[in-house]
């Protein structure tokens, strides 16, 4: 789930090659924690006009907390996708300039020589002008012509068979935080479940479609509702981790954090 705030009063570190400043000064309590706190949120991620250059982000490995460049943050270097990775545990290359050799998690990779041949979390300077694909690594996937990952190594699957409570913050897998709409009007149970999910809508909530995600984007599962007060998803079959649930009507969408064991 998503929460943007247009504008924000921040004020950068006087040294403008200081990212590392900013981003332990945006991570404190008293502007990182209470956003957390005020949206209910897992990580928070500021964007920025600031120029860091020769660097384009930078994020605390499994933490709460990332800054972005904005003229970064989309297509050519992804930093957007790439500091939010690396919220997620995700790591840099194996080996090479810039390698990060941590075995348990999804790392970046080399698949192709020339623009575009680096997936998203492969390290790389602004200097070297490198253009990465707007992928992770995933040994089920390709991009022009060329498998993107190893299934042992580079594979982003590896950050869904570890999966922890983000920035732990967050620690109910469904979000019961305060008066949340979703805990209001949807019940989930069991939450973590093992065999099936038993769904239920309360207070004249009636969506008209249900779609569940991995953390790979894939959808796993999804169906028409109709008028049914009630659904049975039966989840046996899938991989152990982390999923988010879709409900939609004709006015809104509600997300809702799954776990299966």
């Amino acid at each position: 789930m998503c929460h943007t705030i247009s504008s924000f009063n921040y004020s950068n570190s006087p040294y403008l090659d200081r990212i590392d400043i900013d981003l332990a000064t945006f991570a404190s309590a008293s502007i990182g924690q209470a956003i957390l706190n005020t949206y209910d949120a897992d990580v928070a991620v500021l964007i920025t006009a600031q120029n860091y250059y020769p660097f384009a982000g930078a994020a605390y490995i499994g933490g709460k907390f990332a800054i972005v460049s904005a003229p970064y943050a989309g297509p050519g270097r992804w930093t957007f996708a790439h500091e939010v990775g690396h919220l997620f545990k995700a790591r840099h290359q194996l080996t090479g300039i810039g390698q990060d050799p941590n075995p348990d998690c999804g790392h970046g990779y080399l698949f192709a020589s020339g623009d575009e041949g680096i997936t998203v979390m492969y390290n790389s300077s602004l200097t070297d002008n490198t253009v990465r694909a707007p992928r992770f690594s995933n040994p089920n996937i390709t991009f022009n012509g060329y498998t993107i990952g190893t299934g042992n190594e580079n594979s982003a699957t590896r950050i869904a068979t570890a999966i922890c409570n983000l920035g732990s913050i967050t620690s109910d897998p469904i979000m019961e935080i305060r008066n949340n709409d979703a805990i209001q009007e949807v019940s989930i149970s069991p939450n973590p479940a093992d065999q099936e999910l038993l769904i239920e809508f309360h207070k004249g909530f009636q969506p008209k479609y249900l779609v569940i995600h991995d953390l790979n984007g894939r959808i796993i599962h999804e169906q028409t509702i109709s008028t049914a007060r009630k659904l049975l998803v039966p989840i046996q079959n899938w991989p152990g981790g982390l999923y988010t649930l879709n409900l939609v009507d004709q006015q809104l969408n509600k997300t809702i954090k799954i776990v299966k064991l």
